[in-house]
């Protein structure tokens, strides 16, 4: 019998811990990013919307991956503090200097301590300037056009799906340990 409660104050105390480890680290994810349309010379305003989805507050500032050549975002140099389970909203500037038109995929992302980064892809659209006057375009074959790559910029790596596996914390094996221990022994 004093086999048993031994196990008993084991489990509870790994269980305690368990939940320590679990509940104290923050999350930070990108939730609104509009797409941008802007043409060469233009600066343009838009929202961005940060939320704490974790158990803990902390700082995060916004980063950028793949923004094209002569499109710059002004306006996101601070971190600002975010509360468990709040949202921030960035306001935040894009500049677009001498830049081809077109479409460009970029992503915004958050470094925030102890939140894993995650990014957000948004779409920018570069319209013409009015004085530039566009060639006249050929039509191809469908079978030529899929084999042609798009001569759009591309992120050099793809947003990970929120499908991806990951590896157990700390807490699923110190929980795994103390079942272990806790259970009847013939």
């Amino acid at each position: 019998m004093n086999a048993r409660i031994e196990h008993i104050v084991v489990l509870s105390i790994l269980l305690a811990g368990c939940a320590c480890l679990a509940g104290a680290s923050s999350y930070v994810k990108v939730i609104e990013v509009p797409d941008v349309d802007i043409s060469p010379g233009q600066n343009v305003s838009f929202p961005v919307i940060l939320q704490n989805i974790g158990a803990d507050y902390t700082y995060a500032r916004l980063i950028f991956r793949g923004l094209p050549e002569g499109i710059t975002v002004q306006n996101n140099t601070k971190s600002r503090f975010i509360y468990q389970g709040g949202k921030v909203t960035y306001q935040l500037f894009l500049v677009a200097e001498d830049v081809a038109a077109g479409e460009y995929n970029a992503e915004i992302g958050v470094a925030a301590k102890g939140s894993p980064s995650n990014y957000r892809p948004f779409l920018i659209r570069v319209s013409a300037r009015s004085t530039d006057i566009a060639p006249p375009q050929q039509a191809t074959p469908p079978s030529q056009a899929a084999e042609e790559e798009s001569p759009l910029p591309q992120p050099a790596s793809a947003v990970p799906s929120p499908e991806t596996k990951t590896t157990p914390g700390p807490g699923f094996w110190l929980a795994a340990a103390a079942m272990l221990l806790a259970r009847p022994r013939a």
